[in-house]
C-alpha cells in the first residue's frame, strides 16, 4: 500500500496517515484534503516501499493500524524476477520482418524455495466455478496464461480471514487491482461541492455515503488489451494503480454500520462500469486509520 513509507536507507517502516498542520499555506484546490504524515513528529528522511511486499501476518497488522516492522514484508526480488523481451511481426509469404512492428513483453519468473521449508511461491486463486474439479488433493494441470503455459493446481483452505474492523466513523480503502475512474483518481460517485467557502470531494461509493479526507497515489499506469471480437489492440487506458490508499470519513460524523461497510466494500469493485467489474478492476479492502 502506498501509505506505507520506509526511513531512507533502512528497514523502519511506517503507515501515514491524514494530518492537520498549523499554519499550512497551499494551492490544493480542495481545502479540506489533508496532507499524510506520521503521527509524531520528526525529521527522519522517508521513501517509498515499492520494493517490498507485505506478508499475511503484516496485511492484517496494517488493516488494524498496528505497528509495522521488516518480519511483516519481504522483498519483492526474493518472490520473482522479471524478463523483458522484444518481437517482431513476421510476413507469413516471405519471413521477413515487417517494418514499424516490434513490440515488448515483460515475463515474471517466481523463485523457488526461498527458506520456507522448500515450498514454492505461487497464487492463490478463488473461483465461484465448478469448471475445475479441485474435489480432491492431487495436484491436477492447467493451461495459464496467454503463451499457455503449463502449471499445477491443487484445492487448499482459504486464505486466513482478517477478522471484521471496527470503523466507527472512518476508513481506508486500498485498491487491491487497478482501478479505471471516470475522473481520473477520484473515485466514481464522489464530486466537489462546496461547503462553508472549503470544496469537498463527497457522495457514494457502492451506495456507502462518505467525504474524502486524503488519498496516497502513485502516478497513473495504463491498461490495454487485445480484443479478440475486433481483432485488434484496445484503446490504452489511463488507471489508478493497485495499492493506491483513499481515506474517508461519515458526512455526519456518525459512526458507519461495520456490517454494511464489509458487505459492500470488502472485496468488491469500486467502479461504476459493470465490464470492468466484472474483469476485476477496482477491487478494495478496508483498513481502519
Amino acid at each position: 500500500p502506498t501509505d506505507i513509507v520506509k526511513e531512507k536507507e533502512r528497514e523502519n517502516f511506517y503507515t501515514v496517515t491524514p494530518k492537520t498542520l498549523n499554519n499550512l499555506v497551499s494551492n490544493f484546490p480542495n481545502e479540506s484534503f489533508l496532507p499524510l504524515g506520521i503521527k509524531d513528529e520528526s525529521n527522519i528522511i522517508f521513501e517509498a516501499c515499492n520494493e517490498y511486499f507485505l506478508k499475511e501476518n503484516g496485511l492484517s497488522e496494517y488493516l488494524l493500524n498496528r505497528p509495522l516492522d521488516k518480519k511483516h514484508f519481504i522483498i519483492k526480488e526474493k518472490v520473482f524476477t522479471t524478463d523483458k523481451r522484444i518481437g517482431i511481426k513476421r510476413n507469413n509469404n516471405t519471413f521477413s520482418s515487417e517494418e514499424g512492428f516490434i513490440y515488448s513483453l515483460e515475463f515474471a519468473h517466481l523463485w523457488r524455495d526461498y527458506g520456507l521449508s522448500n515450498k514454492e511461491f505461487g497464487f492463490i486463486i478463488e473461483i465461484n466455478s465448478q469448471l475445475l474439479n479441485i474435489s480432491d488433493d492431487n495436484f491436477k494441470c492447467l493451461r495459464l496464461g496467454g503463451e499457455s503455459r503449463t502449471a499445477l493446481y491443487e484445492a487448499v483452505e482459504g486464505w486466513k480471514e482478517i477478522p471484521k474492523l471496527d470503523v466507527k466513523n472512518r476508513f481506508k480503502l486500498i485498491l487491491l487491482t487497478p482501478a479505471i475512474f471516470e475522473n481520473g483518481w477520484i473515485p466514481d460517485g464522489l464530486s466537489e461541492i462546496s461547503n462553508d467557502g472549503k470544496k469537498i470531494l463527497q457522495g457514494e461509493i457502492n451506495e456507502i455515503k462518505v467525504k474524502l479526507i486524503s488519498a496516497a497515489v502513485e502516478r497513473y499506469i495504463g491498461i490495454g488489451g487485445w480484443d479478440i471480437i475486433e481483432g485488434k489492440s484496445k484503446p490504452l487506458k489511463r488507471a489508478v494503480p493497485a495499492g493506491t490508499v483513499y481515506f474517508f470519513e461519515s458526512l455526519d460524523g456518525k459512526e458507519f454500520n461495520t456490517e454494511e461497510i464489509h458487505n459492500k466494500l470488502f472485496m468488491e469493485s469500486i467502479m461504476k462500469d459493470k465490464n470492468l467489474r466484472k474483469e476485476g478492476l477496482g477491487l478494495t479492502i478496508i483498513g481502519v486509520w
